[in-house]
């Protein structure tokens, strides 16, 4: 949401493509507001629907000396869940939060080259690279849960070195340099301007953190051991 606030920020406005210019201009009411008000009609009927055919699926009353197992968080904050199977808390917490936010508040200060401001997927090669990077994401992000669950513990091969150099600290520059040496590779290969570099770098994020909270809902079971949804 920051990134797109930024790229109309960048463009000085919403953005009107070229085939839409010599379209008529029409009244926002009822134009517009109608179709609002049907489409939120429609929505509100489905979910009324739904909720008639379907039983919430809600669990026993909470417990108070009895803790379900596994104990999964809401599931918008499941990527994050995820990342402390994998990650020391500190960096879960601290260091990947701040990193987000200083990256976010260092958007709007980034000067482009190009001037196709606002516009997105700017070229063919923009959207060439945005499904390189939707794919490389998937499988980069699986791999490194499968090989996190399946190497040794490294606390128990290196007790002596503190945990947050080993879970915290290594796989952190491990994972930044695939990152870097995955972006500088697309940038040598199709050129990217400045605009399609940051875009496929937030597209690896999102999906990154999407596969992330996939793992969590649907393939963690009893004291989040990784297995398939049918075995939980």
């Amino acid at each position: 949401m920051g990134f797109h606030f930024w790229r109309i920020r960048r463009a000085g406005g919403v953005i009107v493509p070229e085939r839409d210019k010599e379209t008529a201009l029409v009244d926002t009411y009822p134009n517009l507001v109608a179709r609002e008000l049907v489409v939120a009609l429609t929505l509100i009927a489905l979910l009324l629907l739904v909720s008639v055919i379907f039983n919430a699926p809600l669990r026993e009353r909470a417990n108070p000396s009895f803790s379900p197992n596994p104990a999964k968080a809401p599931w918008y904050f499941m990527g994050l869940q995820e990342l402390l199977i994998h990650f020391h808390p500190f960096f879960v917490v601290v260091v990947f939060p701040l990193a987000i936010l200083a990256g976010s508040a260092w958007l709007p200060y980034i000067k482009l080259k190009d001037n196709n401001y606002g516009i997105w997927f700017i070229s063919g090669i923009g959207k060439k690279v945005a499904k390189i990077a939707v794919a490389s994401g998937s499988l980069f992000t699986i791999a490194f849960v499968l090989v996190s669950e399946f190497l040794p513990d490294p606390e128990t091969l290196l007790p002596s070195v503190p945990a947050l150099i080993l879970t915290g600290l290594v796989p952190f520059i491990i994972v930044t340099c695939t990152i870097y040496a995955f972006m500088k590779a697309i940038q040598k290969k199709y050129s990217l301007g400045r605009s399609e570099y940051i875009q496929t770098l937030m597209i690896l994020f999102i999906i990154s953190y999407a596969i992330l909270s996939l793992f969590g809902i649907f393939f963690r079971g009893e004291g989040m051991k990784l297995m398939w949804p049918w075995q939980i």
